[in-house]
């Protein structure tokens, strides 16, 4: 009978052993497998990070080119009296402004599509990784929104040239205009259709833009610091 009991206790500290050996094996596995998972994670983290600053140069590109576009606006839409270099730029900018010389931003999508071959494990990595998907949907959402408004009205404005005047042809090969077909330039129908350009895409699209800008700014140093 002592025999027996001795045997149950081997038997029993046998089995003991074995589930905590097995309980250390699942762990180290467990472990193992985070560490890979956020080793993933961190190699497409850096990937972000890289993306993002393209990104940024970007949008601070398109940030300062419709800067000087502004500038041309208020050259249509002011009271005041034009000097002569101004006058100058009115009439080289004037023609494109609102029909074919507009560029828009068009942000990449490789930023998004690296976002989403991340693994979803609970990380710091995927914390702030998780803040700038959110962005940049909503960005793209915003951005896309805006520059399908802006190419309509581009479209609109062509199109009532094009059915209007016969110079229509010069216009979209950047031919020369003589003096009577640049009057158009200078009309009360084109000065509102300035004004209302600048309202789509000066002071709406203009500042998705800058929000954008903002935002990537303070997450590419975020993501440096988690990175660190």
């Amino acid at each position: 009978m002592k025999g027996f009991k001795k045997y149950v206790v081997y038997a029993l500290g046998e089995i003991i052993l074995v589930v905590i050996g097995i309980l250390i094996a699942l762990g180290i596995n467990d472990w193992n497998e985070n560490r890979i998972k956020k080793n993933e994670q961190e190699i497409i983290a850096k990937a972000v990070l890289k993306q993002m600053k393209r990104d940024l140069y970007q949008v601070e590109d398109q940030l300062e080119y419709m800067e000087g576009e502004e500038e041309i606006y208020d050259l249509f839409l002011t009271d005041r009296e034009l000097n002569e270099n101004e006058n100058i730029r009115k009439l080289q900018r004037g023609p494109f402004l609102i029909t074919t010389g507009f560029k828009i931003l068009h942000l990449e999508t490789k930023t998004l599509e690296l976002l989403k071959q991340r693994n979803y494990t609970k990380t710091d990595f995927n914390e702030i990784l998780d803040k700038i998907e959110i962005q940049y949907v909503y960005s793209h959402e915003k951005l896309e929104m805006s520059e399908k408004i802006i190419v309509e009205e581009l479209l609109a404005n062509l199109e009532h040239i094009k059915s209007n005047y016969d110079w229509y042809y010069k216009l979209v090969t950047h031919g020369n205009l003589d003096v009577s077909e640049f009057k158009y330039f200078g009309s009360a129908d084109y000065r509102n259709r300035v004004a209302h350009m600048s309202l789509v895409a000066m002071d709406g699209y203009q500042y998705d833009v800058y929000e954008l800008s903002e935002y990537l700014c303070k997450y590419i140093n975020d993501l440096e610091l988690v990175l660190e």
